[in-house]
């Protein structure tokens, strides 16, 4: 995909931009059906994995500070995810897919996908990790 195609999808709604990190919402069926678009050089946007509701995409900064946490929960699998306790956050965003068309994408920058089993069981943990690794985030000003 093009700059131009991307900026089309994105300036449209068709594409949302996930590069801060959050927790995935909609679209939670048994198979990974969330393209993640990431930005390759020259304009150049490509596809480069397929995600699900339910699960939490970490910002860059977060996941290069934390990838061996990350990994090693991300181990973590069961049956059945745990119910998430959906509540407001001061530090994180919620990103919904279910206003996307099908096929509509994220924008993500070498992200990683924490699946939804430990995205229940550490949402807290994940929230407050992914925020206060972002340089530009207010997180600090809150108490945890």
């Amino acid at each position: 995909m093009t700059f131009e195609e991307f900026f089309i999808e994105l300036e449209q709604g068709r594409m949302l931009d996930a590069r801060k990190g959050g927790l995935v919402i909609g679209r939670s069926g048994p198979d990974d059906d969330i393209p993640m678009y990431r930005h390759f050089g020259k304009g150049i946007f490509e596809v480069v994995g397929l995600m699900q509701g339910g699960e939490f995409i970490v910002s860059k900064l977060a996941t290069e500070k934390h990838r061996e946490w990350l990994e090693e929960i991300n181990q973590e699998k069961g049956e059945r995810p745990a119910a998430l306790a959906l509540g407001h956050s001061p530090v994180t965003s919620v990103i919904n897919t279910n206003l996307l068309p099908e096929w509509g994408g994220l924008w993500i920058s070498h992200q990683f996908v924490v699946n939804r089993f430990a995205t229940a069981k550490w949402l807290d943990e994940l929230q407050w990790r992914n925020a206060t690794a972002n340089r530009d985030n207010v997180a600090g000003q809150f108490i945890r």
